[in-house]
């Protein structure tokens, strides 16, 4: 592929290339993926009562799938490589600083380390490939990778039903490339005052973007973020850093981008080097492809500075 497509930040709707496919197969191709993404958004909602996870939530005895389960052991193995940087009850923690902002007070330093405490130990366990609950899980929240396993999910049922060489899906400020082609992709958000832009190539990868929002509503008369949390203090990330990360799927890219976006630019990449050295090469994500590839990472502190690490 010659096409360069750009990853900028902004919120799109749902966007694939099958290549030069007759307009049927083109328009069954783009049907399949409009539906698997929705069809895994509505198991994984915090949002609706009626989602998978939420009855899982209220009855811990429901049967669950392969996909359901799979989602939530990986998302207890990030939580275990970053220690406690990837959470899987940030629910709560979002609970909390939401009710602050209402309240135009913020939590005190107890209430913080008590709840830092408390979500430390993650609310469910397997038990060999037994899913139990440990203890109520309604603080679960696993939106920080559910998107990116979405597409992951979508891009597969794809290329089977659809018999297709090759294939690109962008949503939710993620890419993925399915082939033995290369794509060429362009992180506009992280354009340099040249107006330059890092390029990445992707084949048989996905690259996620996580941009930082800056400061939000003021709460004791201090200005805070409003979407980022460090779990291990249960405290927000003021300032934030913004994070591209490309990786053999979109769930380990949604996941590392989570990480790194949490951590200071230093320590954030040199996450991404712990994860890519001698006997770290075959990453964590049962959905990776493309098992000998190395993760590339990008971040953008407030101050402007650009750093980078990782093969390419």
């Amino acid at each position: 592929m010659t096409d360069i497509w750009t990853l900028t930040g902004a919120s799109t709707d749902i966007h694939i290339d099958t290549g030069t496919l007759a307009c049927s197969k083109a328009r069954r191709a783009e049907a399949t993926v409009h539906a698997e993404v929705s069809r895994v958004e509505r198991v994984f909602s915090i949002d609706d009562d009626t989602s998978i996870l939420n009855r899982w939530i209220d009855d811990a005895s429901m049967k669950t799938s392969g996909e359901f389960d799979e989602l939530l052991a990986t998302a207890l193995m990030w939580q275990r490589v970053s220690r406690g940087v990837f959470n899987v009850s940030t629910r709560r923690l979002r609970n909390l600083w939401e009710q602050a902002a209402a309240d135009g007070c913020q939590p005190s330093p107890g209430e913080l380390h008590e709840l830092a405490i408390i979500i430390t130990e993650p609310p469910y366990r397997f038990d060999g490939h037994v899913l139990r609950q440990l203890r109520n899980c309604r603080e679960v929240d696993l939106s920080a990778i559910a998107e990116g396993f979405a597409i992951d999910v979508a891009s597969e049922a794809v290329l089977r039903r659809c018999d297709l060489t090759h294939l690109t899906v962008s949503a939710f400020d993620k890419i993925v490339h399915r082939g033995d082609v290369d794509l060429s992709v362009s992180i506009d958000a992280f354009a340099d005052c040249d107006g330059v832009s890092p390029t990445v190539t992707l084949r048989n990868a996905a690259v996620a973007l996580r941009l930082s929002k800056g400061r939000g509503p003021l709460i004791d008369g201090e200005r805070v973020a409003t979407d980022v949390f460090d779990p291990r203090t249960a405290r927000q990330v003021n300032g934030g850093v913004s994070v591209a990360v490309v990786a053999p799927d979109a769930t380990t890219a949604d996941a590392v981008a989570t990480i790194v976006s949490i951590m200071s630019p230093e320590h954030g990449i040199g996450f991404v080097d712990s994860l890519n050295s001698v006997g770290r090469s075959r990453h964590p994500s049962e959905r990776s492809t493309d098992a000998n590839s190395g993760i590339q990472c990008w971040t953008l502190d407030s101050h402007g500075a650009l750093r980078s690490t990782g093969p390419g």
